[in-house]
Order: C-alpha cells, then structure tokens, then sequence
C-alpha cells in the first residue's frame, strides 16, 4: 500500500476491517460515521513552555492610518450654503 499517493481514494479490504473494528465508528437511523475528539498533546510536561510575547507594532499602524483617514475625511467636508 502506497501511502504517500493521496490521490487514491480506493480502501483495500483490510482498512475496511480495521474501520468497522474501530470503537470510533457510530451507527444511527442516516447511516454511518466516525466521531472524532481532538485532544491536546503536550510536548513536555517536566517543563512549561516559556511564553513569548509576540510584538504588535501593526496595530498601532492600522490604529494611527485609521485616525489619519477619520481626521482627513472630517477636515474636507464643507457645508454648503442654501
């Protein structure tokens, strides 16, 4: 079995087996499915993975630009004179 070809979506008899055998597989009155829980797993748990504390120097760039455009905007508005 060629598992790098993803492009094959043919089940040969032994998947079939090992995926009704599964404790996974569910029946109901539409048929049947898999349900599947993810779960975390820890690299390590001896030792807690520093945090780092990711720079937003964007934020403030697309803050300043928006006030920019807002004060821009305000400052071209002319009243009209009826």
């Amino acid at each position: 079995m060629d598992q790098g070809n993803l492009d094959n979506t043919t089940l040969f008899q032994s998947q079939k087996d090992q995926i009704f055998g599964s404790r996974l597989l569910q029946n109901d009155d539409s048929g049947y499915f898999l349900d599947v829980n993810p779960i975390l797993v820890a690299a390590s748990l001896d030792e807690p993975t520093p945090s780092v504390e990711v720079p937003e120097p964007s934020s403030w760039l697309l803050m300043l630009a928006g006030l920019f455009v807002l004060v821009s905007c305000r400052r071209r508005v002319v009243p009209t004179d009826a």
